[in-house]
């Protein structure tokens, strides 16, 4: 403690030779806590010190995950925003002229919106979410985005949508996974791959529906 002490006291009380979060900071502040009496001014200054750095240490760090979970729900709420206008146009195309190629075409750009809103909540957030153990954020989302698949029509789903539709029941599986919730993940994977599978008996020639299969 002493030899410790006395470096950080001749390198002008640097930050860097101060006791980091370990055993021998946890026994210092007991010491000093218990019997301050054993420790010099010096020595008691340097674990003062050294307890002062490292809660500054852990608000800084409490602060950047505030920041980040911040933004991350902040991005989930735009993505939600737009999500539900990108569908609520989608219905109101469908609604006002189903038999008219028009409506058809406005209804198809809709989806296209609202997939590529679906995806990027179930994939590109989970992305961000996962590595600081988030996932829960997710769930959500995934509710509204299996809802949102399941309320497809059928009559307008074109072979190139089929294949939009299987991808995001893919992504909506790894997010799943992700969250420990392998029966239901089981269950949009099949989804998934009944999908594929019609496109494939649809059109064998077409190498790349197979190879997804």
């Amino acid at each position: 403690m002493g030899a410790a002490a006395q470096r950080w006291s001749d390198e002008q009380m640097a930050e860097a030779y101060l006791l980091a979060e370990s055993k021998p900071l946890v026994e210092a502040g007991d010491l000093l806590n218990r019997h301050p009496e054993m420790l010099s001014s010096k020595e008691g200054q340097f674990v003062l010190a050294s307890i002062e750095n490292e809660r500054m240490r852990r608000k800084r760090e409490a602060d950047r995950r505030r920041k980040v979970l911040t933004v991350i729900r902040l991005a989930l709420v735009v993505a939600i925003v737009f999500g539900v206008i990108s569908y609520w146009e989608y219905q109101n195309a469908t609604v006002a002229a189903l038999n008219e190629k028009k409506a058809a075409d406005a209804a198809n750009k809709a989806r296209d919106q609202a997939d590529g809103l679906i995806n990027f909540m179930l994939f590109d957030l989970r992305d961000k979410l996962e590595p600081i153990g988030r996932l829960a954020i997710l769930d959500d989302v995934v509710r509204k985005a299996k809802e949102y698949l399941d309320g497809l029509p059928k009559d307008l789903v074109t072979a190139s949508r089929l294949r939009q539709q299987a991808v995001m029941l893919e992504n909506l599986g790894n997010v799943l996974v992700a969250q420990g919730k392998l029966d239901q993940a089981l269950e949009v994977y099949q989804q998934s791959r009944n999908i594929l599978q019609k496109l494939s008996q649809q059109d064998p020639a077409n190498s790349g529906w197979q190879r997804e299969l």
